[in-house]
């Protein structure tokens, strides 16, 4: 139902109606008029309720709004016929998970992380199906974790040096023995030179922790160590050997 004026009529249609073909009639106090048909196009509008997520740090575009907050966004749109719709944006932003650390036991690297993990090796790359909180590597070299939960990665864990593939408990090469190895408060070299050798520890990173002389036998108190990989190294004027140990 509708009305017109000279020039043109109004149609009131509801948010059901449909295209179709529209019958208008003329009638004034002289009578009635002739009738005149012709089509009507009817574009819609839209009311549209989306539930995206997404990771802290990122954001999600609605027309040209952007958000990254979690909460509730109506935003009103033309669509390509010129009629508005309504958008309704239920944003929920997931927290990145903290970064973890890596520490290590003997052989074995440990995520702070319980879930989620990843190993990667600096060098190749993703290690394929090492997703638990322990791994042993079978190569020295550098190693990190990233955790990934609800779909949101953290940064990248302390790329780890790894150096114990090859240590075994004693070393006997060259009349030496280390033991135990690993060790916790103590540690035992003994060797079978007969002159006095010069003993120096470092960690890997070259830094001096320890120095001595010894004569065939010495128990060093190891306690104080933090935990880790250590260089030992004896020295005479004949030969100088190197050795690695694990302080747990």
């Amino acid at each position: 139902a509708g009305r017109c004026g000279q020039h043109a009529c109004a149609v009131a249609i509801g948010h059901t109606a449909v295209s179709g073909s529209i019958t208008v009639k003329g009638n004034n106090s002289c009578g009635n008029g002739g009738t005149s048909t012709f089509a009507v196009t009817v574009n819609h509008t839209y009311h549209i309720t989306t539930t995206p997520t997404i990771c802290q740090g990122q954001t999600y575009h609605v027309g040209t709004h952007t958000y990254s907050t979690a909460g509730t966004y109506v935003d009103s749109l033309s669509t390509y016929s010129g009629c508005d719709s309504i958008i309704t944006t239920h944003l929920t932003v997931n927290q990145l998970p903290a970064t973890p650390t890596i520490t290590q036991t003997v052989n074995t690297l440990h995520s702070s992380a319980t879930t989620g993990n990843q190993w990667y090796n600096a060098t190749t790359g993703i290690i394929t199906g090492s997703t638990a909180q322990t791994y042993n590597p079978t190569a020295n070299g550098y190693y990190y974790v990233i955790v990934t939960l609800n779909g949101c990665s953290s940064d990248s864990s302390n790329h780890y040096h790894y150096s114990n593939v090859g240590i075994e408990e004693n070393e006997n090469s060259n009349g030496i023995f280390i033991y135990p190895n690993p060790a916790t408060d103590y540690l035992t070299i003994k060797t079978n030179s007969n002159t006095e050798q010069r003993l120096e520890i470092t960690n890997l990173i070259g830094q001096t922790v320890y120095t001595t002389y010894i004569n065939k036998k010495a128990t060093i108190n190891t306690s104080a160590f933090a935990k880790g990989v250590y260089i030992l190294k004896l020295s005479s004027d004949k030969e100088t050997v190197v050795r690695k140990f694990v302080k747990e």
